[in-house]
C-alpha cells in the first residue's frame, strides 16, 4: 500500500514538474514572438535596415558601447570622451523591440558597459508598458548570460511635448524597478533635469521638434556620464 502511495506521490511530482515547465516555456515563447513584433516595426523603417547593416562591416571589439534611438545617434560620443574606447549604436526611430532583434552585434563587440536610452518610440507606437519592460527584461537577461561581468546603464526616457509625460514617468519608473531586480543594472534618471515647475518639458534644452537635444540638452546628459564612465 505504502509502495503505490509512493508511486503515486512520484508521479503527480513529476507531472507538476511538467506543466510548470511547459507553461514557463509556452510563456517565455509569447514573449519572445511579442518582441519580434515588436521589432518589425522599425525593420519597416530603412534608415534603420541601413544604419544596421553599417555596424556589421567590422567585427572589433570596444569598452564601451552607446545604443539607443535618434538622440544617441545624433551626437559625436567620441568627441566628449576621448579617452573612452567606444561605438555609437544609436539608430534613428529604434525601440526596445529592435534593440533586442540587434542585440548580438552589440554583445559581439565584448564591451564592459553598454548605456542605453531607448523608449520614447515606443510610448509614441503606443507599445504597452507590459510589453516594453518585457523587451527590456529580455535584453538585460541576454547580457547577463553572454557579458556577466558587463555593466548595464539604462538612463530615463526624456520628456517630449508630443508625448503623454504620466506615459513616460510610468514607463521610467517601472524601469527603475527593473533595475533594482537585477544586479547588472543601474537606472541613470535625468528626467527631472529635463523639466520644469509645471511638470512640462524645458523646451531650453531641447530643439524645435521637441524631441531631440540641442546643446544645452547634451550637456546635462554628458556631465551625468562623465560622474559614472
Amino acid at each position: 500500500m505504502k509502495r503505490k502511495k509512493s508511486i503515486c506521490l512520484v508521479l503527480a511530482a513529476s507531472l507538476f514538474i511538467n506543466i510548470f515547465c511547459g507553461l514557463y516555456f509556452f510563456l517565455k515563447f509569447v514573449g519572445e514572438f511579442s518582441s519580434v513584433k515588436n521589432a518589425e516595426i522599425v525593420l519597416d523603417n530603412p534608415k534603420y535596415v541601413a544604419r544596421l547593416s553599417t555596424f556589421q562591416l567590422n567585427n572589433e571589439s570596444t569598452q564601451v558601447v552607446f545604443v539607443g534611438d535618434s538622440i544617441t545617434a545624433y551626437i559625436d560620443w567620441h568627441e566628449f570622451f576621448p579617452e573612452e574606447e567606444l561605438l555609437n549604436r544609436g539608430i534613428e526611430g529604434d525601440t526596445w523591440g529592435g534593440v533586442l532583434h540587434r542585440l548580438d552585434e552589440v554583445i559581439s563587440r565584448n564591451p564592459s558597459t553598454i548605456i542605453f536610452m531607448v523608449g520614447i518610440n515606443d510610448i509614441a507606437q503606443k507599445i504597452q508598458p507590459a510589453e516594453i519592460l518585457r523587451n527590456i527584461d529580455i535584453v538585460c537577461e541576454r547580457i547577463k548570460e553572454n557579458l556577466p561581468e558587463a555593466r548595464v546603464l539604462i538612463f530615463s526616457i526624456l520628456p517630449s511635448p508630443n508625448i503623454s509625460i504620466d506615459k513616460v514617468k510610468e514607463v521610467n519608473e517601472r524601469i527603475e524597478q527593473l533595475s533594482k531586480e537585477r544586479k547588472n543594472v543601474e537606472y541613470c534618471d535625468i528626467f527631472p533635469e529635463f523639466i520644469l515647475e509645471d511638470g512640462s518639458p524645458n523646451m531650453e534644452l531641447f530643439s524645435e521638434d521637441g524631441i531631440h537635444l540641442n546643446g544645452n540638452g547634451y550637456r546635462i546628459w554628458i556631465d551625468r556620464l562623465k560622474t559614472i564612465l
